[in-house]
């Protein structure tokens, strides 16, 4: 009787272990998107988690009835990639947006005569302009103190000729083998270096930081500003609109140059630009 009882509850306890279900943890989908497993069945919901997906860690983020957020702002505002990975645009570009003044260009240096020109992707939860460059007033060290009406400097490779000294508001006159005007050198505003302002336009050397696509926030604001006045030439555009008027409005054979000022979020998405065009 002792082993028969025994028996019968080792029986019963096998029962309940095997009626206990049990979960493979993983990745799931459905038609409605995916979601993240536990091994006791339960799954993250209204929340971040580190999980781990194609041999790489990574955070998630999941909406209040545990699908996973992708190609899109979560509701914390973190931007996440289609696959669903917290993103930031990498360190460098991130670095480059963060560091630079408003003294940096943003530049399209494509165009649309070559077929290259920049181009506007919609990502839904983003905007990328492909072909971009930031740039930056290059800066020259040179001691004006030490020089003298007509001594050679070699700039970006190039001897030039230096006249028309101005100890004083510190610039002076720059010249070419042919005796051509070639712009002149300027203070910078860090009282140490130089900028080289071209002949043309009096347009400032650069130097690209940065050669790759930008990108946008989709609630970006463009303010477009007067050459002469500095103040709005219209309305804030959208950046979709902006980036689509008309090649043939003469505001716009400009695009290629423009000198601006923009905000980003945490992301590294810009949200507000103010552009001034360039003649």
């Amino acid at each position: 009787m002792k082993k028969k009882f025994i028996f019968i509850t080792a029986v019963a306890v096998l029962s309940i272990f095997t009626a206990i279900p049990t979960y493979a943890s993983g990745w799931k989908s459905d038609s409605n998107g995916w979601w993240y497993e536990y091994a006791d069945g339960t799954f993250p919901k209204n929340t971040w988690a580190q999980l781990s997906s194609g041999g790489k860690t990574s955070w998630y983020c999941f909406n209040p009835d545990g699908y996973m957020y992708s190609n899109t702002i979560t509701p914390d505002g973190y931007f996440v990639s289609t696959s669903g990975e917290l993103t930031v645009l990498g360190k460098a570009y991130m670095d480059i947006l963060s560091s630079t003044t408003k003294f940096t260009h943003l530049v399209s240096v494509g165009s649309r005569y070559n077929g290259n020109e920049s181009k506007l992707i919609d990502h839904g939860a983003y905007y990328e302009v492909t072909n971009m460059e930031f740039q930056t007033n290059k800066l020259y060290n040179l001691n004006l103190a030490t020089l003298h009406e007509n001594d050679i400097i070699t700039l970006d490779n190039q001897k030039l000729y230096v006249r028309d000294i101005d100890f004083k508001n510190k610039s002076c006159s720059l010249y070419d083998s042919y005796g051509i005007y070639d712009g002149c050198l300027m203070l910078a505003e860090d009282g140490k270096h130089f900028y080289r302002s071209a002949a043309e336009n009096d347009y400032i050397s650069q130097e690209t930081l940065y050669h790759g696509s930008v990108y946008f926030s989709k609630n970006c604001i463009v303010n477009e500003l007067s050459l002469l006045s500095n103040e709005p030439t219209h309305l804030p555009l959208s950046l979709e609109d902006h980036f689509n008027e008309s090649l043939f409005d003469l505001r716009y054979y400009s695009k290629c140059y423009i000198d601006c000022t923009y905000q980003m979020d945490k992301n590294g998405l810009i949200t507000k630009m103010d552009q001034l065009y360039l003649p």
